[in-house]
């Protein structure tokens, strides 16, 4: 498959339709906030005997892919695409810990913990849920 200058591999077979998905996802911003508010996805009518793509599939990689992004947030960043929202009323410090509870909470492998090294040294709450979503991610 080949798609704006990419070409997709045959394995693995979903590729294609989640870069499809997510792509869209991501020109259509206010459907992409929606997905954000669940945390579960199913396909009531999908057969894994018949399909390799799943639209679940893709919604949970798309949310994952998000809260990664928001990982690598700074506190001038934040300020800059927050500023007047309830959001950031609530500040960078307790933003960055509700996305380090949902990255806590994320299915093992979805984070990329690299990222996580950013953070630490901002603040003990921040350093405290950091060592937390580690340990998470890599026991069993």
């Amino acid at each position: 498959f080949s798609f704006k200058n990419n070409v997709f591999p045959l394995e693995p077979k979903s590729i294609f339709y989640d870069y499809l998905y997510i792509y869209a996802l991501n020109q259509n911003k206010v459907l992409g906030e929606q997905i954000l508010k669940y945390d579960c996805f199913t396909d009531i009518e999908f057969n894994h005997k018949k399909q390799f793509a799943s639209q679940a599939r893709s919604c949970a990689l798309y949310k994952y892919l998000e809260l990664n992004n928001l990982l690598t947030l700074t506190q001038e960043e934040f300020k800059v695409n927050f500023q007047g929202s309830a959001i950031y009323r609530i500040g960078y410090i307790s933003f960055m810990r509700n996305v380090l509870v949902a990255a806590s909470n994320a299915p093992k492998g979805s984070i990329n913990l690299k990222l996580l090294k950013n953070l630490k040294g901002i603040s003990p709450i921040l350093d405290e849920l950091i060592t937390y979503v580690e340990n998470q991610h890599f026991t069993k």
